[in-house]
């Protein structure tokens, strides 16, 4: 066994396991901690939404625009979603769009 101890008793050589290395537990919990974070900025960064006056002309896959066009009712406004890819490039992204409550 590495890092272990060894010490005779009575006539016997009797090895004990290493303490555990508290240091080592702690850095991987902050470890972990960190990455989900760090995941939790991405996804909400990925999910947030610019709001423009007009739909723009490119759109990529799984971005979200809101559209404030007036095309809704009152207190919603229109949400674009690039959907799915015909092809290769940003002008093959098809869109889906709905209206959603502006609290949204």
């Amino acid at each position: 066994m590495r890092n272990a101890r060894r010490r005779r008793a009575g006539g016997w050589l009797v090895v004990e396991a290493p303490e555990p290395q508290k240091g080592r537990k702690m850095r991987t919990a902050k470890i972990v901690l960190c990455g989900i974070a760090g995941a939790g900025w991405l996804a909400s960064a990925a999910l947030a939404a610019t709001v423009v006056a007009r739909e723009p002309e490119t759109l990529r896959l799984g971005e979200r625009v809101l559209v404030e066009d007036g095309s809704c009712p009152a207190g919603q406004i229109r949400e674009v979603v690039g959907v799915s890819s015909k092809g290769p490039g940003p002008a093959r992204v098809e869109r889906m769009s709905q209206c959603v409550s502006r609290r949204r």
